[in-house]
């Protein structure tokens, strides 16, 4: 019986024990972090191994494993996933805008994407590296950690000069030197240097840059030359050259510049200035031409006259050689002698050289021609016969076609005339004007009592000076009445003097004499009593 239950014993416990498989199967959960890729498999036997990576943000000081032993899990390494920050003690002369828990402090200490400021603290400190730095993922840095360090920062400004380029670099420290280069145009006797001690700059030697200067400049013979910009012929000094009379430049250029210590352009030149003579007309006579076709020189003259009988110069006399070697006016030409006018659309002739008549008048000499005036009320004032002379002028001044008589005299505001007009009137008659009752006539110029007639239209100013009319209703509206004759309309004439006086219970503000009012070209101020 014991036999039979020990061989039923062993075949069941033989049966559990080939069906049960041997192996690491629950994988264990590592809080802030996942099983790596490479590591992940369906099966887990003993020897196998479990690696993890930090979740994003975070991150483990060595790596994570997990060994299958004896069919169980067991962790290589006690260390965990802890959130990245990235961490800075800053030194004594440096400062950041905020920490993590946002208050300032000397410690820095943020999350990845999280970006402070830093600046230093203390004179003669600079910031070498970045201001603005941003804290990665993996817990560093996005640039390298700036210093706090001393040394010479603010480059010294020396006037018209610039620091060399062998001597630029970022940061400057003790011992460090600055040499400077002159600007375009000046110039130093001595090689300007800055040294840095002390964190400050010092000059270690040279002057100035001033302007560089050039030569006096060169005298041209017939010429001078004067300064039109700058002074002193330092640089960017212009001088332009003037030829003295009688002589002209030839040069292209006029002016020199002085460039960087010396003149531009050629020295100019001048030359002896000359006249070419125009075309002469061949019934000319000419006096003071040169002979052998010698250069006509500045200064000189020609006089120009007529050979034939019947012509007359038209043009100057006489024409002088220029200091610019021109004329002083085109050469004359000898042309027919003729008088010649333009008659205005009131005046005829009888006959124009071509035997018609016609507006325009051109004949020869000793030719008389009679002239006479178109249209109503018009009269011929000078000589009606006027005769063409040898040297193309009228005998007499060329007459005017005038109106003679005028018609009745116009009408004028507020006046009339003191006789009975008539119909017509001859040139320097003049008719009397009175005003009406109250009106007053203005006889200040240009006004007078008098319209002439003067060659058929009248001439002179009329003017009345217009009376004052107040209303006893404007009057009581503003409490006042006439002081002698109390309530009662006014008509006064120009320059006539009104006293106004309260009326009872009313009283006047201001000065008395404003009571006292003038009529004004039919104007009156009127006072108000309250």
């Amino acid at each position: 019986m014991r036999s039979s239950f020990a061989i039923l014993c062993v075949w069941i416990c033989f049966s559990v024990d080939a069906s049960t498989p041997n192996g690491c199967f629950e994988i264990p959960e590592v809080e802030n972090a996942e099983v790596s890729q490479s590591s992940r498999k369906d099966n887990y036997s003993d020897g196998d191994q479990l690696d993890y990576d930090c979740k994003h943000g975070y991150a483990s000081p060595l790596k994570i494993t997990y060994i299958c032993s004896n069919d169980n899990w067991t962790k290589s390494h006690a260390e965990k996933c802890s959130q990245v920050m990235c961490v800075a003690n800053l030194t004594i002369n440096m400062r950041s805008d905020v920490t993590e828990d946002g208050h300032p402090g000397p410690k820095v200490s943020v999350r990845p994407g999280r970006t402070i400021t830093l600046s230093c603290v203390g004179k003669g400190k600079k910031l070498q590296g970045q201001r603005k730095i941003t804290c990665l993922s993996n817990g560093k840095w996005k640039v390298p950690f700036p210093k706090c360090v001393g040394g010479c920062f603010e480059i010294p400004e020396v006037e018209n000069a610039e620091v060399s380029q062998s001597s630029r670099k970022d940061n400057y420290s003790d011992g460090d030197q600055l040499d400077y280069n002159c600007k375009h145009g000046y110039a130093s006797p001595q090689k300007i240097t800055y040294i840095c001690s002390n964190d400050k700059w010092t000059k270690l030697r040279g002057a100035k840059c001033s302007l560089k200067r050039c030569e006096l400049p060169e005298d041209i013979p017939n010429g001078q030359y004067t300064i039109v910009n700058g002074s002193n012929f330092v640089f960017r000094t212009t001088i332009k050259y003037i030829c003295r009379d009688g002589y002209q430049m030839m040069s292209r250029s006029d002016t020199r510049t002085c460039q960087d210590g010396g003149w531009d352009n050629q020295l100019p030149a001048c030359e002896e200035v000359s006249c070419v003579p125009d075309k002469i007309d061949e019934n000319m006579r000419v006096e003071g031409l040169p002979d052998y076709d010698e250069l006509i020189k500045y200064g000189h003259r020609l006089t120009f006259a007529c050979a034939a009988y019947g012509q007359i110069l038209q043009g100057p006399k006489e024409v002088t050689c220029q200091s610019n070697g021109q004329w002083s006016s085109p050469f004359p030409k000898c042309v027919e002698v003729m008088c010649v006018a333009n008659l205005p659309v009131n005046m005829r002739s009888d006959v124009t050289e071509d035997g018609h008549p016609g507006p325009e008048v051109s004949v020869r000499p000793g030719r008389t021609i009679t002239l006479s005036c178109v249209g109503k009320g018009l009269e011929l004032l000078g000589q009606r016969k006027i005769t063409c002379l040898s040297n193309g002028e009228w005998n007499v001044p060329f007459p005017k076609c005038v109106r003679g008589k005028c018609g009745p005299p116009p009408q004028v505001d507020s006046a009339d005339t003191t006789e009975m007009a008539k119909t017509e009137y001859n040139s320097g008659e003049r008719v009397e004007y009175l005003c009406f009752s109250k009106y007053t006539l203005d006889l200040s110029p240009p006004n007078s009592k008098y319209l002439t007639c003067e060659q058929g239209e009248w001439r002179g100013n009329i003017k009345c000076l217009k009376p004052c009319s107040v209303q006893v209703e404007e009057m009581d509206k503003r409490g006042i009445e006439l002081r002698w004759g109390g309530r009662q309309k006014i008509f006064s004439p120009h320059q006539d003097r009104i006293t106004f006086a309260c009326l009872s219970g009313k009283s006047f503000i201001g000065s008395s004499d404003l009571l006292i009012q003038y009529c004004t070209d039919g104007v009156m101020y009127l006072p108000e009593c309250v």
